[in-house]
């Protein structure tokens, strides 16, 4: 899935608990200037729950561009 993160210190953030968890994660910059400025690229487990582990540690996503299901 990839996630609209606002910052990159949410962006780093939910590297940190999403890595924890074992999701693999990748941060680029979103090259819309419309949109968040950072994109987080996660794979490797469930993408519910990897919304819930971010909600539960007080990361905020903006959105969700795709879920990969």
């Amino acid at each position: 899935m990839t996630l609209m993160m606002c910052s990159i210190t949410y962006a780093q953030r939910a590297e940190e608990v999403l890595g924890a968890a074992g999701y693999h994660t990748h941060c680029e910059n979103n090259p819309d200037p419309e949109g968040c400025r950072y994109l987080l690229k996660v794979s490797g487990g469930d993408p519910d729950e990897a919304l819930r582990l971010l909600a539960d540690a007080g990361v905020k996503v903006r959105g969700v561009l795709d879920t990969d299901r």
